[in-house]
């Protein structure tokens, strides 16, 4: 199974005061916890999930304790968030990284990016669509066309199966 998220913000302690109708806790463990919770229970060891960006937050230490925890191999498009010193810790666990990505699933076209883009063309592009993160929004669908987004925010701090972005572009 292919799952996507993004804006996890593990460890991020401002994003409780910046999302506080979608994270209200009471502490960025509890956060986490809730985001390690939600994950592995989709996510199986086998699976693929794809993070739009924005990872980890916070310090660097709190990385590895949770990578470790988190099922599935896991590949990363990096976020405005997601820098470099970051980035070697997540290589060393054998993430894959990428400035955007492309994933075909059944018939149709996903391009997956941190931030939204437009790819709405008319016909040739009917079976194209934008997964992405940023935005932090409550809701799957953007304000673009052809985008949704798969940000931990608008999915109650879970990742989404591609099968049901799929079954959910059906409506385009």
């Amino acid at each position: 199974m292919i799952w996507l998220t993004s804006d996890t913000h593990f460890s991020h302690k401002n994003i409780l005061s910046y999302e506080p109708d979608s994270r209200p806790f009471a502490s960025i463990e509890e956060m986490n916890e809730t985001l390690v919770n939600n994950w592995n229970s989709v996510v199986d060891e086998n699976d693929d999930v794809w993070v739009c960006g924005d990872f980890f937050m916070g310090p660097i230490t709190n990385i590895e304790p949770i990578l470790n925890r988190l099922k599935g191999k896991i590949h990363l498009v990096r976020g405005n968030h997601d820098q470099k010193n970051r980035m070697k810790i997540y290589e060393a666990h054998g993430i894959d990284i990428h400035d955007i990505a492309y994933i075909q699933y059944k018939k149709k076209l996903f391009l997956c990016t941190h931030y939204p883009m437009i790819v709405e063309n008319g016909d040739c592009d009917k079976h194209i669509f934008n997964l992405h993160g940023h935005t932090h929004q409550h809701s799957l669908f953007s304000e673009y066309p052809r985008c949704i987004h798969v940000g931990v925010d608008s999915n109650n701090l879970t990742p989404i199966s591609i099968e049901k972005i799929y079954s959910i572009t059906d409506n385009y």
